[in-house]
């Protein structure tokens, strides 16, 4: 938590991020971060490491295919016009 409060000046200093005016779109993502964190760790108690690593493959394979999938759409349409 420490390390990602110490980037908050960087981002202000480096890419005039105003965090104050996003504080409708950062809240909800703050807590559902932390939400998701606290409730990943409690289901890694109960997971096998190596179920839980064909899991994370499996998901990262699929969002893999869904991206290159809108992708070849998007590029397919664009060249039609």
């Amino acid at each position: 938590m420490i390390t990602h409060a110490g980037k908050i000046p960087l981002f202000i200093f480096f890419f005039d991020m105003n965090y104050i005016g996003q504080y409708e779109i950062l809240l909800p993502l703050i807590l559902a971060v932390f939400l998701g964190t606290n409730l990943g760790k409690s289901l890694l108690k109960f997971i096998p490491e190596n179920i839980f690593r064909i899991l994370f493959k499996t998901a990262l394979t699929i969002i893999a295919i869904r991206l290159i999938l809108i992708n070849i759409d998007l590029n397919f349409i664009l060249q039609i016009f």
